[in-house]
């Protein structure tokens, strides 16, 4: 669950918190279960996890239910980085790439509350998803601003490619369109600063990225990136506006298997794209298919497949992001360090704009995004 310092140099786990996840059990040499991993990754320092994923909602559930009830979980995923974000709002020096890492820890332990009441409170499921989405959100504008900065103030980490892609495309599938229009610009200018790793181990992000670019009637060039192109998703690509409902239905169903088959526990020498148990549940690439054929108003098929069979696999009606004063907060005092930071570089600034967080000079990813 411990994003390790090669990949994010703000990562703020002490010796005594490794010793903690030595005592209870998830840091061993032999893995005989797989733990849970955060929004940075399935690899604890050399160690590998291999097992069989479970495909159940009621398995992923009550592992869920498991995973929540154990102290260390609510400390190190709750209670340490509430306390690390309090300190910076009331002033402390806090790197913005940690106040980032803190807040995708909030996001993932809301993701597995949206696990946990899968089946009995689906309502709230869908409500702990959405405010996983609204953290991760946060995460990824703050992370992002800050690689736009002409003159960085502080050493910058890096963000999984594929992460990325499956989190716009929750965004889309969700209906946050708006949030989506502003992220994924800023996506393509990062793929261009070479912000993110692992971009040659994913087939997952460069469909969504081609998906989204031809919702829009535009396209994604990925030139001087060794990029993972799978012919199925590229036939989903082209088939996203096309009016054959047989062929797209009967596609859509090949892309819910390649899922499946590409939804294991990966380890260091085999990374898969959708590892993760909220995956299993919620197969974003798929419903952000249905949704954007919703939005062009076409036909949207209806699939019946084990990835889709759940209350909360389905396209839910849209709803605005909930009331947070705290990450508003959060939010604010970040927007203000880095208008700062912007103002005493050496090169001209980025102006905010109407984005807030996400406002940056677009003109320099008009050779990715036609």
């Amino acid at each position: 669950m411990f994003y390790y310092a090669e990949h994010n140099p703000q990562a703020r786990l002490t010796r005594t918190d490794w010793k903690k996840a030595l005592a209870n059990g998830w840091i061993r040499k032999k893995i005989t279960k797989v733990p849970r991993v955060s929004w940075a990754g399935n690899h604890i320092g050399n160690v590998s996890f291999m097992a069989k994923a479970n495909w159940k909602p009621k398995a992923i559930s009550d592992d869920a239910k498991e995973w929540l009830a154990k102290p260390m979980n609510q400390e190190l995923l709750w209670d340490k980085p509430q306390a690390e974000l309090k300190r910076f709002l009331k002033g402390d020096d806090q790197p913005l790439g940690g106040v980032a890492y803190d807040l995708g820890n909030m996001a993932f332990r809301f993701s597995v509350l949206a696990e946990a009441n899968v089946l009995d409170q689906p309502a709230e499921s869908l409500n702990y998803l959405i405010q996983s989405q609204q953290y991760q959100l946060k995460r990824y504008q703050i992370f992002m601003r800050v690689n736009a900065l002409d003159h960085r103030p502080e050493k910058q980490g890096k963000v999984g490619f594929n992460e990325a892609g499956i989190f716009l495309a929750r965004l889309i599938a969700l209906g946050y369109f708006s949030e989506a229009d502003e992220l994924f610009p800023r996506m393509l200018l990062a793929l261009k600063e070479k912000f993110f790793y692992g971009i040659n181990s994913t087939g997952a992000t460069p469909f969504i990225f081609g998906l989204y670019a031809r919702s829009q009637g535009k396209s994604v060039s990925f030139d001087g990136f060794e990029v993972k192109r799978v012919d199925l998703y590229e036939k989903l690509v082209d088939l996203l506006p096309g009016d054959n409902l047989n062929e797209v239905t009967a596609t859509l169903k090949r892309a819910c298997d390649y899922h499946v088959e590409r939804g294991q526990y990966g380890n260091d020498e085999v990374d898969y794209e959708y590892d993760s148990e909220l995956e299993r549940i919620y197969p974003a690439e798929i419903l952000a298919f249905l949704r954007l054929r919703q939005k062009m108003g076409l036909a949207v098929p209806e699939i019946k497949h084990l990835t889709l069979d759940n209350p909360l696999a389905k396209l839910h009606e849209p709803k605005p992001f909930p009331e947070d004063p705290f990450l508003n907060q959060v939010a604010e005092a970040a927007e203000a360090l880095l208008r700062k930071q912007e103002s005493g570089g050496s090169a001209p600034a980025v102006k905010r704009g109407p984005g807030g967080l996400l406002a940056f000079p677009f003109n320099r990813i008009k050779k990715y995004f036609q």
